[in-house]
């Protein structure tokens, strides 16, 4: 058939060279030093950092399968944590942190630094 592929499927159409006419506002980003400092005295908002309890499992010389079963949850859900697909509940992010005897403070991330 005409316009079909090696494959047997239709062609794609190529794209323009020219940018595309999106309507809406358009993102920039924001970087670190051009954002407000957090004014003293205001807490500044934090989050469960993944890469920090792989880290510390790490040191820790566990498994993921180890922490996964000292918290009671999936593989799977610690692996999730980890990679930053997921967030623990809180129950969850403590029972983490008695896993590895840390506190829960060493797997919170400054919002600021983790979106930068």
């Amino acid at each position: 058939m005409a316009g079909e592929g090696a494959a047997g499927t239709a062609a794609r159409p190529t794209q323009d060279a020219t940018p595309s006419t999106r309507s809406g506002p358009t993102r920039t980003r924001v970087t670190s030093a051009q954002r407000p400092s957090t004014p003293p005295g205001v807490p500044v908002p934090r989050t469960f950092s993944g890469p920090r309890l792989r880290d510390q499992r790490r040191l820790a010389g566990l498994s993921v399968h180890d922490v996964a079963a000292r918290i009671g949850r999936s593989c799977w859900s610690v692996y999730a944590y980890e990679r930053g697909h997921a967030v623990p509940p809180i129950p969850v992010a403590d029972a983490i942190a008695d896993a590895l005897g840390l506190p829960l403070d060493r797997f919170l991330a400054d919002d600021r630094q983790a979106v930068a």
